[in-house]
């Protein structure tokens, strides 16, 4: 009897063990922010069937798209504007399989009161640091709501560590930022005072996921679990948020008053609207009018997308007509 039990524990090893390398291995790659935590949930609570997969933290969106074109990754999590601003972005090799957050209020204009902006016109003639293309983006059309050009004021790039000891040291008088460099900032100037100004609905940030179109054709069961294990987690959050604070906290390396802060700021919603390549065709215009690109004319993003996934398995969220 007790040599039966040991061959019926032995076979159940062996199941468990070919169970689990039958998985297939899964890399995805994001920046160090919130919009993509709806992987990392999917991830950690191993929503996506069939899969062993991992998350590769990089510290910048920038970075994570370096790392699927170059192959690192199998699946990219990244900003629309990275996708504009690569040139080896090929829409014949690569495609958008869906938006997965978006968010419109995550930038502020942070400002010190030793400046003397106590109003929106004051913004004028002042120095404001920005960290890339798209807070750049997002200032100009804050300037514009406000009736500022951008030609009234001064841009200066810095990194975002730079950013709370060049306000607080007055090089600059505001800066354009979120997260941690706004935040350090309100702390280095706690004795002569900051103000924010903020407006909704200026420049709508989208975080996209990202596919070989090669693994879309190959792999449609895998792409499949990818998108329904994302769907799920999006309602995990909803009725566990607590729960999924912390797993953004621990994804991220965040204390849990900024993960919980970050995420809500961002609303996390797996689409394909109509929306998204018109936003990224304005976009480009200002990218090819400030020459953050070399190109002359822009690109129709129409061919950057690939509904047919998501349509499959979710086809009230795809609102997209090419």
């Amino acid at each position: 009897m007790k040599e039966v039990f040991v061959t019926v524990f032995i076979m159940a090893l062996l199941f468990t063990s070919a169970s689990a390398s039958a998985k297939t291995p899964l890399t995805f790659s994001s920046g160090a922010g919130a919009m993509s935590i709806t992987v990392d949930i999917a991830i950690a609570k191993e929503f996506i069937k069939g899969t062993n997969a991992k998350m590769f933290v990089h510290k910048n969106g920038r970075s994570a798209m370096k790392a699927f074109l170059n192959g690192t990754v199998a699946i990219g999590t990244t900003g629309v504007n990275n996708v504009i601003l690569y040139d080896n972005f090929d829409p014949e090799k690569h495609a958008i399989v869906g938006t997965i957050s978006y968010t419109d209020n995550q930038l502020k204009l942070l400002t010190r009161n030793a400046s003397e902006i106590t109003k929106k016109a004051d913004i004028k003639g002042k120095r404001i640091a920005v960290n890339g293309p798209f807070a750049h983006f997002s200032l100009y059309k804050q300037l514009n709501f406000y009736g500022i050009s951008e030609n009234e004021v001064t841009i200066v790039t810095l990194t975002k560590k730079q950013m709370p000891q060049a306000i607080s040291s007055g090089q600059v008088d505001a800066i354009f930022q979120h997260g941690k460099p706004i935040e350090n900032a309100k702390k280095a100037l706690r004795a002569e005072g900051w103000k924010i100004f903020q407006s909704k609905n200026m420049a709508r940030k989208f975080v996209v996921l990202v596919m070989n179109r090669k693994m879309i054709k190959q792999n449609p069961d895998v792409v499949d679990n990818v998108l329904k294990g994302i769907l799920k987690a999006q309602k995990y959050l909803k009725t566990n948020p607590e729960e999924c604070i912390e797993i953004v906290a621990k994804s991220k390396s965040y204390p849990l008053p900024k993960a919980k802060e970050a995420i809500e700021e961002i609303t996390y919603d797996l689409t394909l609207r109509q929306s998204l390549p018109l936003a990224m065709e304005t976009m480009e215009k200002w990218a090819i009018d400030n020459d953050f690109v070399k190109r002359e004319n822009p690109q129709s993003y129409f061919t950057y997308i690939e509904p047919k996934p998501l349509m499959e398995i979710a086809p009230d969220a795809v609102t997209f007509i090419h």
